[in-house]
């Protein structure tokens, strides 16, 4: 697969940030905008979800999980590096 990135706006609904195709071997996530976001499964809120703040990064090791992002208010842009088998 490689290596792919994408920007993707996250909303107050959530949002997919890794699809459970990518055969990602490592996740990297950027929270590049202004607030921020909510990590976890379809299912993520903000209270449950693993918070990441306005420029946090973390990486994962993701596998083919699918990984979602929501914000408390609003839109914010996370930044998404995959680096596949």
């Amino acid at each position: 697969m490689g290596i792919s990135t994408r920007q993707v706006t996250v909303t107050t609904t959530p949002t997919i940030l890794v699809d459970n195709t990518a055969e990602a071997e490592e996740v990297h996530l950027h929270a590049a905008g202004g607030q921020a976001v909510f990590l976890g499964g379809a299912d993520v809120n903000t209270t449950s979800g693993f918070e990441l703040d306005s420029g946090e990064k973390i990486t994962l090791q993701s596998k083919n999980n699918p990984i979602y992002g929501v914000t408390n208010t609003g839109s914010t842009v996370v930044q998404v590096l995959v680096i596949g088998l």
